[in-house]
């Protein structure tokens, strides 16, 4: 991403706008999903927060990588079977 004060030229409006929808994008994906579906801004865990949160991600990433719109029907799914989400595991 290139921002405005490194540029030689000031960006479009149309530049900011892609900009703004590409970082709201990944934003939208990822940390929103972290934070509503494992409450990551509500965790007091100091100490182990970044290995939590990396724990999540892998998650995440299992759940999508399997075709899992929702990543709760993805846990659901490896909470009934158990065997299943230790073979998602192994998987990666």
């Amino acid at each position: 991403m290139v921002y405005g004060s490194r540029c030689s030229h000031l960006p479009t409006a149309p530049q900011c706008s892609q900009w703004l929808r590409e970082h709201w994008s990944i934003e939208n994906r990822v940390f929103g999903v972290l934070d509503v579906t494992y409450g990551e801004d509500r965790n007091p865990a100091r100490g182990i927060s970044v290995a939590l949160s990396q724990l999540r991600c892998i998650s995440l990433n299992i759940m999508r990588r399997l075709g899992y719109r929702y990543v709760p029907d993805g846990h659901r799914a490896a909470a009934a079977l158990p065997e299943r989400g230790l073979a998602w595991l192994r998987s990666v």
